[in-house]
């Protein structure tokens, strides 16, 4: 399992200049990735993230407490670009809480959280995309059985492509998934042992799986001492990058370009049960609690970002 972003602040509270300014530093720093790219793709990559702009709110009980929310930027979307997996990756990370929470609110119930993590036997690298298509076939099946309907109420599954320990010229894909089980399914006959994942997971991809793992999902302790709930922990665990930058880093050029070539177009997450369909509203701000106080607006300049006095003239992708 690998750890949660050191750039990554509190869950609850949105898009902070600062972590911004972190992610574009890990962007510049994955020049392998850089380097196959081309034309206006590779031009668009590598300026990702030069111009922000923000709405800046003061709050109305504290007025030293301020919030940005962002309102432009020139973006590239490339799934392999870190400041643009991150911005994803949140972004569906405060859209999944806000769905629980409501969902919780809305029908007075409580859940519990599962971490599973589904495996296959590593393949070529070149062979990556028929087994991805396979595993997606197989979850499918899954997701339909009976077992799994009964236990599980909600789900996030995330797939990554490379492992910490892959051997050169080889792919580790994998599921990460995030499940909602209710809080009494330990004790109910809807429970369902490790060995039995194990067996519905190869009886659905057509061969024997031998690692598979289902945990109850914990609080999390973090460096500076503060204690993730065990919701935020999971969620900032399954919703993440689908190749980590040291993992990236440690392919040979022809292991990456290869990569490149066999996930283009994949879907990193799926979402089923009362999680399919997400709120929406995650980036209203209460006038009653925040005023907007103007607009700010920074261009990326030696390695930090550094305010403007105008809003640039750059096309702006957000």
């Amino acid at each position: 399992m690998s750890n949660i972003n050191d750039c990554d602040a509190n869950i609850n509270q949105f898009e902070y200049l600062e972590q911004h300014q972190c992610h574009k530093n890990k962007s510049i720093n994955n020049f392998k990735f850089h380097k196959f790219l081309k034309g206006t793709v590779k031009k668009s990559v590598e300026n990702c993230g030069t111009v922000l702009g923000f709405n800046l709110y003061q709050n109305t009980q504290d007025f030293d407490v301020l919030r940005r929310t962002l309102i432009g930027a020139n973006f590239c979307k490339h799934r392999y670009c870190i400041m643009c997996a991150w911005r994803k990756a949140k972004q569906l990370q405060l859209q999944t809480l806000a769905t629980i929470r409501k969902y919780e609110q809305e029908y007075n119930k409580r859940y519990c959280y599962l971490f599973l993590t589904l495996t296959v036997p590593n393949p070529k690298i070149s062979d990556l995309n028929s087994t991805i298509k396979r595993m997606s076939k197989a979850f499918k099946k899954l997701s339909e059985r009976q077992e799994f309907n009964r236990a599980v109420k909600g789900f996030i599954r995330a797939i990554e492509f490379i492992g910490d320990h892959t051997k050169s010229g080889m792919a580790h894909p994998h599921y990460h998934c995030l499940l909602v089980v209710e809080r009494y399914y330990f004790t109910s006959r809807d429970y369902i042992t490790q060995e039995r994942w194990k067996a519905l997971w190869s009886e659905c991809y057509g061969e024997e799986v031998q690692q598979v793992r289902i945990q109850k999902i914990k609080p999390k302790k973090m460096k500076d001492g503060t204690v993730l709930p065990a919701l935020i922990s999971g969620v900032l665990e399954v919703i993440k990058y689908s190749v980590s930058l040291e993992s990236m880093n440690r392919l040979s050029d022809a292991d990456l370009r290869e990569l490149l070539k066999q996930t283009r177009g994949v879907r990193q997450f799926n979402r089923g049960g009362f999680l399919k369909d997400l709120v929406e509203d995650i980036g209203e701000i209460d006038s009653t609690v925040w005023n907007l106080i103007g607009e700010e607006w920074y261009r990326w300049s030696k390695n930090k970002y550094v305010q403007m006095n105008m809003k640039s003239d750059l096309d702006l992708k957000s």
